[in-house]
């Protein structure tokens, strides 16, 4: 199912986390969510909804145990048009397209530097010394495994070299240990550890600035290969055409953003150091263990009213963090690549089931013997491509590098294991890759190889390479659109946003929190009455709107409509046996109803089980005026086992992570001539999807020209 949406361009001027939340909820892309725990329900959550393409952002408050209104955000760059709004780009491109947007539009931008200024919003709150509590904030246990609350993971490090003045942002993990201690990790060779180095090689203390919730470009900037020597707030100015404003830290004299939700000034040595992780990391795996790693020491505190904590946690890929870094690193790669003059590239995708760094593809035009393996070379070693490196392929400009399946192919069928395979030993990586041996880690030898596959026609002799037997490329004269069909038609795939049609079992497991935009049940338009039974609707995530069972509306002339449907079953979402639905309506009178023997729900581990599943909706005419009615009831509800009470009308049953299930609801309304009703047995809402069970809705408009009014 293929969902299009009419889209606007932005002028990409929109500067500041709450204006861009604004901003992206009026393009229905945001959810709030109240009540969710921040010791499992915010990072259950965040890991479903980064793992569903295209998903929406989620802001959660009155989290338990903490002030209400302290906020958290997560999965904000989980779906292309939030990241192209942010790149200042237009709305409605795909990622390559917005890939390629993004690098015409940073080619030859000058760096602004960042403006000074005395105050920002940054200090509504201040606290020194002892009336620090690092505590206070809703840092989730991201993954159940993790060592602690990470506070710091859609955050930045602010950070200056001692040599020369040049000012570092990176985006580091950051752990809670206590009121006044973080824990920090930055993996070898990254800019921040490089400064801290400097300080601690002279025996001196680190300065440093933390921003917890930030400007989204901003925290881009800070997850961006940005070149050496350049500030990410000077880059982050060049690409908006305004200077980033921050203010001088009192403490530090770094500069902070002013507009900065959450930020901290302190210091760190290489003298105090706490036992840092596990922390689950972007490869998927709790790859660096735990250790001993330097505690900044936080001198001031300070934050907004209602502050929103920004979490960006890593995961197994694809995730919102691949999402992201692929559209960001393809551009750069691409560049640095045709920077060192190596002519004819045509595409450079770093694809997200690698995390965007671990299965780099690049397509060219072959011009000469060897192009291919002086870019396979090339691409494995520039910035953006060298650290923690695993893959890199070269295709023939004809294959789409951003497509797995076409990658693929001609790995299988233009590669040649024996002579097209070049390993390069002892490149960059990182502590967090699972593969390096635990001899290796001992000694700190946090190296690894590259595997360079070139998948083009061999150079001497691709004008003899054997055709392929597609079409669809290179068909020019297309005698007929059946022919073409016949021909080069592609396996069949789902489109969702580029999501593959197998994912939808795990998409569909987790619908409550995965997300498209939905509405509820309603009758079509009449002239004078209609009627409208259903069994389920519900709102999926990949699949949209499933409506089962659906007699659909009533024409305005009368009739009557009957459905009924043996087993519903989507597994891991829902089953329902033995369920019939009917509407009816003559002259004066509309009606409908739906029932079912019994139906269950799984929602993220919370089940949720109804029997004997009925509702009722009428609509009649009595002397001129609407006359409405609606009755709904289940027999039993069980929840995790529990039984609950359902004889009460409009029972609302609030449960975890947001997830709302409203009993036996009834709705009816009356306006002029006017009247409808709707009776929902069983409706369960979670970030604003919606799954009705049994729905029943009928109206009437009283027409004293129609007979019986």
């Amino acid at each position: 199912m293929a969902v299009t949406l009419e889209r606007q361009s932005t002028t990409g001027q929109t500067t500041g986390l709450r204006a861009w939340l604004d901003e992206i909820e009026q393009m229905g892309q945001l959810r709030r969510v109240h009540g969710a725990n921040a010791e499992e329900d915010i990072g259950a959550a965040t890991d479903v909804l980064q793992h569903a393409a295209e998903s929406p952002a989620a802001l959660f408050d009155q989290i338990p145990g903490y002030d209400p209104s302290f906020r958290v955000l997560v999965n904000g760059f989980g779906a292309t048009d939030r990241i192209a709004l942010t790149l200042g780009l237009s709305l409605g491109l795909s990622r390559v397209e917005v890939s390629d947007a993004w690098r015409k539009k940073i080619r030859g931008m000058q760096p602004l530097p960042a403006v000074e200024v005395s105050d920002g919003p940054v200090f509504e709150n201040v606290r020194r010394g002892d009336d620090i509590d690092m505590t206070i904030f809703p840092a989730p246990r991201w993954h159940p495994g993790d060592g602690g609350r990470y506070i710091g993971t859609g955050s930045f490090d602010i950070t200056r070299d001692p040599d020369d003045g040049w000012v570092n942002v990176g985006t580091y993990r950051v752990m809670v240990h206590d009121a006044r201690r973080l824990g920090y990790y930055i993996s070898p060779g990254k800019h921040g550890r490089l400064h801290r180095q400097k300080y601690f090689d002279r025996g001196q203390k680190c300065p440093v600035a933390m921003v917890f919730g930030s400007d989204p470009l901003q925290f881009l900037a800070g997850c961006t290969e940005v070149p050496y020597g350049v500030s990410e707030f000077d880059w982050v100015g060049g690409v908006r055409g305004a200077p980033v404003q921050v203010v001088k830290g009192p403490i530090t004299g770094l500069p902070i953003p002013t507009d900065a939700e959450i930020a901290v000034e302190g210091f760190a040595t290489d003298q105090e150091t706490l036992v840092e992780g596990p922390f689950g990391e972007w490869m998927g795996y709790y790859g660096s263990g735990s250790r001993h790693e330097p505690v900044l020491q936080v001198e001031a505190l300070y934050y907004r009213d209602q502050p929103i904590l920004v979490g960006s946690p890593p995961g197994q890929p694809p995730d919102e963090q691949a999402r992201y870094r692929a559209i960001l690193r393809s551009a750069l790669l691409r560049d640095e690549i045709e920077k060192v003059a190596i002519p004819d590239v045509t595409g450079v995708w770093c694809h997200e089931v690698g995390g965007s760094r671990l299965f780099n593809v690049v397509s060219i035009k072959q011009r000469y013997p060897g192009h291919a393996r002086q870019v396979l070379h090339a691409a494995s070693q520039v910035r953006a491509g060298a650290y923690a490196g695993r893959y890199v392929i070269v295709v023939d400009e004809d294959i789409d590098p951003s497509n797995l399946e076409e990658v693929l192919w001609a790995v299988c069928t233009r590669s040649d294991p024996a002579t097209s395979i070049d390993i390069v030993h002892r490149a960059w990586s990182t502590p967090l890759d699972p593969r390096i041996p635990p001899e290796r880690r001992q000694v700190a030898d946090f190296t690894n190889s590259r595997g360079l596959i070139d998948a083009t026609r061999p150079w001497e002799w691709c004008d003899q390479y054997a055709g392929g037997t597609c079409l669809r490329k290179n068909y020019v004269s297309r005698p007929s659109e059946s022919f073409r069909l016949r021909v080069c038609r592609p396996r069949p795939r789902l489109d969702c946003g580029g999501v593959n049609v197998r994912r939808i079992p795990r998409a569909i497991a987790a619908f409550a929190l995965a997300a498209l935009w939905t509405a509820g049940v309603s009758a079509a338009p009449a002239t004078s009455f209609s009627g409208q039974a259903t069994l389920v609707n519900a709102s999926v995530p990949l699949l949209g709107k499933i409506v089962v069972g659906d007699t659909g509306p009533l024409p305005a002339s009368g009739g009557n409509l009957n459905n009924s449907v043996a087993v519903i079953d989507l597994p891991g979402l829902l089953t329902a046996e033995v369920g019939q639905s009917s509407a009816s309506g003559q002259g004066n009178h509309s009606s409908s109803s739906a029932s079912l023997t019994d139906v269950a729900l799984t929602v993220l581990g919370i089940s949720i089980t109804a029997t004997a599943v009925q509702s009722q909706a009428e609509a009649r005419c009595q002397a001129g005026q609407p006359q409405v009615s609606g009755s709904s009831q289940l027999a039993g509800l069980v929840i995790n086992g529990q039984s609950i009470a359902v004889a009460a009308p409009n029972l609302t049953v609030a449960l975890p992570l947001g997830i709302t299930v409203v009993v036996n609801e009834q709705k009816s309304s009356t306006s002029g001539a006017s009247g409808e009703s709707t009776a929902n047995a069983l409706h369960v809402t979670a970030l604003g999807i919606e799954v009705v069970v049994a729905s029943s809705h009928a109206d009437i408009t009283c027409d004293k020209g129609k007979p019986g009014a």
